[in-house]
C-alpha cells in the first residue's frame, strides 16, 4: 500500500518510547528534495545540508527506509528509491522554483525585511479550492511574518480577490512572473521571513497540512 506524503511524514515523526525525533516535517521534505536534486550523498553531507546533527539524520534515514523511500549504498551513501524519487518529483512539480524577492518588490509590498517567492505550478487552480485568507493564515501560523498570494490568469498576474491589483499597476508582479517563468494558471506565494529556511518551513508545513503537497 502506498501511503500519502502526509501519512509518511506523520509516521516518520512519531515518538519512540515517548521520545520524539529532533527533526520535523521540513527536514523530511528537504531531505527528499536534496537527494532528488543533488543525488546520492553520505550522512555527513546530508546532515550539513539539513542543518541538523548526524544522529537525527541517521534516525531520519532509518525511518524513511521503512517506507521504501531511501536506500543506503556503502560507497555512494543514501539515495532515493524509485518510489522516493516519485514523491520528491511530485513535491518539486508543485513548488517548482523559489527566489529571494526582496530587491524585486515595489515598496508597497515590502512587508518585512526579507521575502521569498515560491512558484506553485497550476497554483491558481489548486489554491482556488481554499479561501486565500485561510492559506495565508496557515503559512503565517507556521512561522512566516507575512504572506502575499499572486495568481496568474489570462496572462495577468494579480493579487486575489481583486484583479485591479495587477502587474499593470505594480511592475514587480510582472518581474516576478518573468523571473520565475510563471505560466497561465500558476501562482506565486510571497513569504516574508528572516531567512529562506524559515520561509521554506512555513510554506512546506502549511501546504502539507492543506493536502496540497501529497
Amino acid at each position: 500500500m502506498t501511503l500519502p506524503l502526509k501519512d509518511i511524514i506523520a509516521r516518520t515523526l512519531s515518538s519512540t518510547k515517548g521520545v520524539k525525533p529532533s527533526f520535523d516535517d521540513y527536514h523530511v521534505i528537504k531531505a527528499l528534495l536534496i537527494l532528488y536534486e543533488k543525488g546520492p550523498m553520505g550522512r555527513q553531507l546530508l546532515s550539513k545540508n539539513l542543518g541538523i546533527g548526524i544522529t537525527p539524520v541517521r534516525t531520519l534515514i532509518k525511518r524513511l527506509k521503512l517506507f521504501n523511500i531511501i536506500e543506503v549504498d556503502p560507497v555512494a551513501g543514501c539515495f532515493l528509491t524509485s518510489h522516493g524519487y516519485k514523491i520528491a518529483e511530485g513535491i518539486r512539480n508543485t513548488i517548482s522554483n523559489v527566489i529571494e524577492a526582496s530587491n524585486i518588490l515595489d515598496k508597497e509590498f515590502l512587508l518585512y525585511k526579507k521575502s521569498y517567492a515560491f512558484l506553485i505550478k497550476k497554483g491558481t487552480v489548486i489554491l482556488s479550492q481554499f479561501n486565500v485568507t485561510n492559506i495565508r493564515d496557515h503559512i503565517i501560523r507556521y512561522g512566516a511574518k507575512a504572506v502575499i498570494i499572486v495568481y496568474i490568469d489570462n496572462d495577468l498576474a494579480y493579487i486575489p480577490p481583486y484583479r485591479e491589483f495587477n502587474e499593470n499597476e505594480y511592475l514587480s508582479l510582472k518581474k516576478l512572473r518573468s523571473i520565475l517563468k510563471a505560466e497561465d494558471k500558476d501562482a506565486i506565494i510571497l513569504v516574508f521571513s528572516d531567512s529562506d529556511t524559515e520561509a521554506e518551513k512555513a510554506i512546506y508545513s502549511a501546504l502539507l497540512e492543506l493536502n496540497i503537497l501529497r
